[in-house]
């Protein structure tokens, strides 16, 4: 399994793979359902609980994860259209600054596991995740509140996971642009903060013309022992070799609720058999 800190971005920019891959469907899409939206949790706690990033989610014996920012998120699964079916293949949560309107699939999670119930609805000690450990935090805090005066809202990606048998630098980067596809250009956030380990924040900076917070004379935060940095993109940095493709990726998403793409794919057989042997089990 593999978190974002180990997942290299720079899909779209490497060679196919070698060996004649096939083309496999994906598809990037918000959760419609508390089962759908269970799945993927279950995918977030599998992927954390066997990483070095553990330590953020407590074990349980339901092998869930859940926090107090679920609530204030909209959850979005990469599924790989196989055989007629949707297998779940990633994760990402857009945590916003405040709680969803309407009906959330996670209370009705935190309804069927009552012991979650007070962790779902507690009001988060900051808006945002990344605020609990990085160290210019006030700052943060303070854009935050400039750019809401401004009338410009900001997100943070978090809890971005792609499962084991799936993980490769193309499909992270799909997740990665159907994001900023959607939040940036289809739900016009004006600011999206993203938690990167400093060995990747340079792929990011290349890549999508992210920033580091406070510049890029800002020193590193540690987690668990690995260097992070806080990166923030916005619509007017994204680069303009870029700039259509995300647009046409936002059109699609608001024509149909989806973002569909064909990555090549070496290891479709042994995806196959991953797959089946999940079924049996």
């Amino acid at each position: 399994m593999r978190t974002m800190e180990n997942i290299s971005g720079q899909c779209e920019h490497l060679p196919a793979p070698a060996g004649n891959p096939a083309l496999a469907n994906f598809v990037f899409r918000e959760v419609q359902d508390a089962n759908e939206l269970l799945a993927l949790l279950k995918l977030r706690y599998r992927v954390y609980r066997n990483s070095r990033l553990a330590g953020f989610v407590p074990e349980n014996r339901w092998g869930i994860d859940i926090d107090e920012y679920d609530i204030r998120s909209r959850h979005f699964g990469l599924y790989w259209m196989h055989n007629g079916t949707e297998e779940p293949a990633g994760y990402l949560r857009v945590v916003e600054d405040r709680i969803i309107p309407g009906s959330h699939p996670i209370e009705a999670i935190a309804q069927r596991h009552p012991e979650f119930g007070e962790k779902t609805y507690a009001t988060p000690a900051y808006p945002f995740p990344l605020m609990h450990y990085y160290p210019d935090a006030k700052a943060l805090a303070a854009d935050h509140k400039m750019w809401a005066q401004m009338g410009e809202r900001m997100c943070e990606a978090s809890r971005f996971v792609v499962d084991e048998s799936f993980g490769s630098p193309r499909i992270a980067s799909f997740i990665v642009e159907s994001a900023l596809a959607t939040y940036l250009f289809y739900r016009q956030f004006g600011h999206a903060i993203w938690c990167c380990t400093s060995t990747h924040s340079s792929v990011y900076q290349r890549f999508y013309d992210m920033q580091i917070h406070g510049g890029p004379k800002q020193i590193d935060y540690l987690i668990n022992g690995l260097a992070y940095h806080c990166l923030i993109g916005t619509l007017a940095t994204i680069p303009d070799r870029l700039r259509e493709k995300l647009k046409e990726m936002a059109s699609a998403y608001q024509a149909t609720g989806r973002i569909e793409r064909l990555i090549p794919t070496s290891n479709l057989p042994a995806l196959q058999t991953s797959i089946e042997s999940r079924a049996v089990a």
